[in-house]
């Protein structure tokens, strides 16, 4: 246990390491803080009844689908650095869509939701398996640790998100389009400070 612990700490020291785990980590909440939202946006601000949450799962899913078959495609063709500013983009401009949309207009149409979480889904994807890759090659021989620090950081962001913020933001999609703008702006950032660092 001792050395286990040790290997742990000296994976989430590391400062690129750190900042591409919260970055990763981030990238997938500000979808799923949506996820952790959908008995208030289905039942409460849609009005549809419990047999309909695929409204909000089918596009996430396919979003996930999509981007990972495009990441198969990508694999050894298109650059590390390429696929993630790609993901990145759409995860912050589809996320910046949902905010102009609830900003402009009075009622945003359930379709312009679902295409925006769509993007929001391929984006995510597009970039979480690049920064694990990155991450698990910093550390050739403590992978499984490095592993496990990821996962981690990422169900503990995830925890809170869903479980403690999700509940507070109610449904409210104005304000859940923010926070899922604020997270994917910050995981970038913490994405680009990494690879400064790297």
């Amino acid at each position: 246990p001792v050395v286990l612990v040790r290997t742990c700490w000296g994976v989430a020291s590391q400062p690129t390491y750190l900042l591409f785990a919260v970055s990763a980590a981030l990238a997938m909440a500000s979808l799923f803080v949506y996820v952790g939202s959908a008995p208030a946006i289905i039942l409460d601000h849609w009005h549809l009844s419990e047999t309909q949450f695929h409204t909000i799962f089918f596009p996430i899913v396919g979003g996930f689908v999509c981007a990972s078959l495009a990441a198969g495609r990508f694999a050894g063709r298109v650059k590390r650095a390429t696929q993630v500013k790609l993901g990145f983009g759409m995860l912050v401009i589809s996320a910046l869509v949902g905010v102009i949309a609830h900003a402009t207009l009075a009622s945003v149409p359930i379709p312009l939701t679902q295409f925006s979480w769509f993007l929001m889904a391929c984006g995510a994807q597009l970039t979480y398996p690049v920064l694990s890759l990155e991450m698990l090659d910093m550390f050739p021989r403590a992978r499984g640790a490095a592993e496990s620090v990821q996962a981690f950081i990422a169900l503990s962001v995830g925890a809170v998100v869903m479980g403690l913020l999700a509940p507070v933001l109610n449904g409210n999609l104005a304000h859940l389009a923010l926070f899922s703008l604020a997270c994917g702006a910050i995981a970038w950032l913490c994405w680009r400070w990494g690879t400064l660092l790297h």
